[in-house]
C-alpha cells in the first residue's frame, strides 16, 4: 500500500499552506497527484488528514505506522511511501527511517527528488537497508543525481523514447524498480 500526502503546496484545515514537495521543479507544473482522483473531496481531505496527524503529531503517525505493518499480511511486503508529496523535512524523514528499522520484514521503497538529504543519510550509514530510495528527474537537484551510481527514475515522452534511453517499463507495478535493482 501507498503511504501518501498531498502534493506540492497544500492549504491545511487552519489555513496554514505546506510545501510537501519542497524540491519539485519541473514535476511541478503536470504533476499527476494533482489531477485526476488526488482532487475528489474524500481523497483530499484523507491525504490533508494524514499530513496534518505528521505535522501535528508525529509521534502518533509513528506509532499507527509500526503498530500497522506489525500485522502478518505486511510479513515480505514492499511498502511504498508517498505516491504523492515527498520527505519535506527531517524530521518527518527520520520518522520514516525508523519505522523501517522497526518493520524489518517489509522492504520500503520511495520516489524522491530530496537527492541531497538522502545523499547525506547514506554517507552517515543512516539508511536501513530495508529503505529503497529511487532518485526522481524533475525536481532542483536533479544535477546531484548520478545517472551510472544513483537508483532513479526519470519521464519520458512516449515509450519508445524510454526503451531506448535503456528503462525498464515499471507502468504495471511500479515497485519493480525496487525489486528489479536491489
Amino acid at each position: 500500500f501507498p503511504v501518501t500526502i498531498p502534493a506540492h503546496w497544500v492549504t491545511l484545515t487552519n489555513g496554514q499552506k505546506v510545501n510537501t514537495c519542497p524540491n519539485a521543479g519541473i514535476c511541478a507544473g503536470f504533476c499527476y497527484a494533482k489531477a485526476g482522483r488526488w482532487l475528489f473531496s474524500n481523497v483530499k481531505k484523507a491525504h490533508v488528514e494524514k499530513l496534518e496527524l505528521v505535522l501535528y503529531r508525529l509521534g502518533d503517525f509513528y506509532w499507527q505506522m509500526v503498530t500497522e505493518l506489525r500485522k502478518k499480511k505486511y510479513i515480505g511486503k514492499y511498502i511504498r511511501i508517498h505516491d504523492a508529496g515527498d520527505f519535506f523535512s527531517f524530521d518527518y524523514t527520520e520518522a520514516w527511517l525508523n519505522i523501517a528499522r522497526m518493520s524489518e520484514h517489509c522492504t520500503f521503497y520511495t520516489y524522491t527528488k530530496e537527492v541531497e538529504l538522502f545523499k547525506q543519510l547514506a554517507s552517515r550509514n543512516m539508511i536501513p537497508k530495508n529503505f529503497i530510495v529511487i532518485y526522481s528527474y524533475g525536481g532542483r537537484q536533479d544535477n546531484l543525481i548520478n545517472r551510472d551510481t544513483d537508483r532513479h527514475s526519470d519521464v519520458f515522452p512516449d515509450y519508445d523514447e524510454m526503451i531506448k534511453a535503456g528503462y525498464v517499463d515499471i507502468e504495471e507495478d511500479d515497485k519493480q524498480a525496487a525489486i528489479n535493482l536491489s
